[in-house]
């Protein structure tokens, strides 16, 4: 680890944070104050153990251990329908891999991403592909998954080809490629209207995501804030703040 890892990005980290220099000095002065009396002890101790190398972890002294946010309650809420339905195999589209990590303990997941995903475990197998071209045959697949991906589709992020449709051809694919019975779950972001928020991401509005998949039978319905997870009647009446939609539709 270099100096610029070591010292610089940390009270960067915390610059941007608390955008303040007392508080970086009070940072600073207690991780040395407390270097040192580490050293005293160890001295006194007999012990062996060295204390090893810096690496300064500066801002983390904090009152709340943080919230759960979107992506928890997003990835618990597909978990929860994984569950569920317990299907013999799943197919993942790019989404996170602590999503896929917990749903490879119910179901032998197939990982479909744009880019290579380093790693492994058992039940999980990783395959270098597009989601506007899902590598299986129509109606084959007994649960597919895509959290917090298709906003992204065409948007050119993740050096992916523009498509002003690519979010919508992304469903159908996901459509086509779920067996009949079977279960779709996406998420991506909502709110009051329809937008593009280049090259971050998209936001659609309920009506708007639910016609993307037009044909499926929709079976739930949830809205991921940054402090629950909420239906739809609640959503509305907060008057539909950005938050994460999370819907599972059923093929017929």
């Amino acid at each position: 680890m270099g100096l610029i890892d070591r010292y610089v990005l940390p009270s960067l980290n915390v610059l941007a944070r608390e955008r303040r220099l007392k508080a970086l000095w009070r940072e600073w002065r207690d991780y040395f104050a407390t270097a040192r009396e580490l050293r005293r002890q160890l001295a006194a101790s007999g012990l062996r153990t060295p204390l090893a190398a810096e690496r300064p972890c500066l801002g983390e002294r904090t009152e709340s251990s943080g919230r759960f946010g979107r992506y928890i309650y997003q990835d618990s809420w597909a978990f929860s329908h994984v569950l569920r339905e317990r299907p013999e195999w799943m197919a993942d589209v790019a989404s996170s891999r602590y999503f896929v990590g917990f749903a490879a303990q119910a179901a032998r997941v197939v990982s479909v991403d744009l880019r290579n995903v380093d790693g492994g475990m058992e039940n999980f197998q990783a395959l270098k592909a597009d989601i506007l071209a899902l590598p299986f045959g129509d109606g084959s697949v007994p649960l597919v998954s895509s959290l917090s991906v298709l906003e992204h589709v065409g948007l050119g992020r993740y050096g992916d080809a523009p498509d002003v449709h690519g979010m919508a051809r992304a469903a159908r694919e996901m459509a086509r490629v779920a067996r009949p019975g079977g279960l779709v779950l996406a998420a991506f972001p909502a709110g009051r209207e329809d937008r593009i928020v280049y090259n971050a991401h998209r936001v659609l509005t309920p009506e708007s995501s639910r016609a993307l998949f037009a044909g499926l039978d929709l079976v739930d319905e949830r809205y991921a804030l940054g402090d629950r997870i909420c239906t739809l009647a609640e959503y509305d009446r907060l008057g539909r703040p950005y938050a994460y939609g999370c819907y599972a539709f059923r093929k017929p």
